[in-house]
């Protein structure tokens, strides 16, 4: 066999091997793109959940409820339905309730959104806040809203646009529109 017809063959050959590779490669891109996933479903489900997280000491600095909880593979932050947030601090539980609510994939920040309820403060002046989104930053001990919110206690009603609660202090930092109603003091 002559040098020409070798490499003529070899040539050849070596033609028909890239093309069957390449139909193969052709093949299996095809078959994983039907096995994409669908960034609408979530990564995971769960109903009826609960979570603790605790401090440094071994004491539970927060813990939270849900209906469900879905966490989507493109998102970043978890959805849960129906959210019950309890904050453990020196000062006493904080409790916050939502329709909806997220959490960031870092898990730093909670947001309540659709007539959220805070309810806290000490047994001798229960407070309780009402607002449509609440962000709550619990390493911080922070609860804030830049929507208007609705104050009571004892003492009276407070409404304003805007908050900054500091929940470990029991102190609150209201940002604008502020107006006070003083229930009367009752003298025997």
């Amino acid at each position: 066999m002559s040098r020409l017809v070798f490499i003529t063959l070899l040539s050849i050959a070596s033609l028909a091997i890239a093309f069957v590779l390449n139909f193969q490669m052709q093949s299996e891109l095809s078959s994983d793109s039907d096995s994409v996933v669908d960034v609408t479903e979530p990564d995971f489900y769960m109903t009826q959940t609960s979570g603790i997280k605790y401090d440094l000491s071994g004491n539970p600095h927060y813990r939270f409820l849900a209906t469900d909880l879905k966490k989507y593979p493109q998102g970043e932050f978890t959805l849960m339905s129906n959210p019950d947030v309890t904050l453990h601090n020196s000062k006493g539980p904080w409790r916050a309730q939502a329709l909806t609510g997220e959490i960031s994939q870092d898990g730093k920040t909670i947001t309540l959104s659709g007539s959220v309820r805070l309810n806290g403060g000490t047994r001798q002046e229960p407070l309780q806040m009402k607002t449509q989104t609440l962000s709550i930053i619990p390493d911080q001990n922070l609860a804030k809203t830049s929507k208007q919110v609705f104050i009571e206690n004892n003492s009276g009603q407070t409404n304003a646009i805007g908050m900054n609660a500091y929940l470990d202090e029991n102190r609150m930092e209201l940002l604008s529109n502020v107006q006070v109603r003083h229930r009367p003091v009752k003298t025997n």
